[in-house]
């Protein structure tokens, strides 16, 4: 089930992430353990931001799993500082600029950390195929 916005943009039901130049189209799933993201979705941290107008919304997920051969955030390398990323939240539509692409290490927790500006941050493990690092994109609300 669908809607649409005043702007005949087409709302999807439920909570979505989109980054056309990472190839990302997936839900977004809320839940208590991070193990929700096992069923091929991303999954927003709980102690992070759940309004999209304020601080900072953390979501992680995959980029490999055995098996499924392209996970939600298998193509989240190819994204790059100024594109764009759609996030569809509670039956409304926001619209991100990404500000910063890093590689941190796991023990980075202040990449989670509250933030003065709409921030949105996504995150995956990194390299492909290795949990050493973690790839980062950050990206403000437009």
């Amino acid at each position: 089930m669908v809607r649409q916005s005043s702007s005949n943009e087409v709302i999807p039901k439920e909570n979505r992430l989109i980054l056309p130049s990472a190839k990302v189209d997936t839900e977004v799933v809320e839940g208590s353990s991070i193990s929700v993201i096992n069923n091929g979705n991303v999954w927003r941290r709980p102690a992070t931001s759940n309004n999209p107008e304020s601080g900072n919304m953390v979501i992680v997920g995959h980029n490999y799993t055995y098996r499924d051969p392209t996970p939600p955030l298998y193509g989240l390398n190819d994204s790059n500082v100024g594109d764009e990323i759609k996030l569809y939240w509670q039956g409304k539509s926001y619209k991100y600029k990404i500000v910063s692409k890093q590689i941190v290490s796991p023990s980075a927790v202040e990449i989670e950390d509250p933030t003065e500006k709409p921030t949105l941050t996504i995150y995956t493990c990194y390299p492909l195929f290795i949990a050493n690092q973690r790839l980062v994109v950050q990206a403000e609300l437009q």
